[in-house]
């Protein structure tokens, strides 16, 4: 059955509502909606029941389990094309997606602190603000 995924999608999720210490039976019925959306070749929807488990692991404080469903969900994104879901992952569970999915540049956090906060001190009486020893104009090749 082509739609079996989405069937069990919501049962997965009514469950997780309604019996949401019931983890076991809970994670069974996630695994069982993407094994099915997966083999139905159907990955974006794989994708979308791997984010819900994620949450609700997340939800119920599961944290082991939340980057693996997280992460996953992002790959078959990426393998999808779906470039929105990806940032959406991004945007909303950077913090739980595995580091080697980001790029160089998305790995990087935002720098959010003042140049007087990043000194290195080495010896007491020189201080290096990281700013400065770090701008392409203090180099010469």
């Amino acid at each position: 059955n082509n739609s079996l995924h989405r069937t069990l999608l919501m049962k997965a999720e009514l469950a997780s509502t309604t019996t949401p210490n019931a983890f076991r039976q809970n994670k069974i019925n996630y695994d069982s909606a993407i094994q099915r959306a997966e083999n139905a070749g159907n990955i974006h929807e794989a994708g979308f029941a791997c984010e819900l488990a994620g949450e609700y692991m997340l939800r119920y404080g599961m944290f082991s389990m939340v980057e693996d469903y997280m992460s996953r969900a992002y790959s078959l994104y990426k393998e999808w094309g779906g470039v929105a879901k990806m940032e959406s992952l991004k945007q909303r569970h950077r913090e739980h997606l595995k580091k080697s999915l980001l790029g160089a540049e998305d790995a990087k956090s935002t720098c959010t602190t003042t140049p007087e906060e990043l000194t290195i001190v080495t010896n007491p009486s020189i201080k290096y603000d990281l700013i400065s020893v770090s701008s392409p104009n203090h180099f010469t090749v």
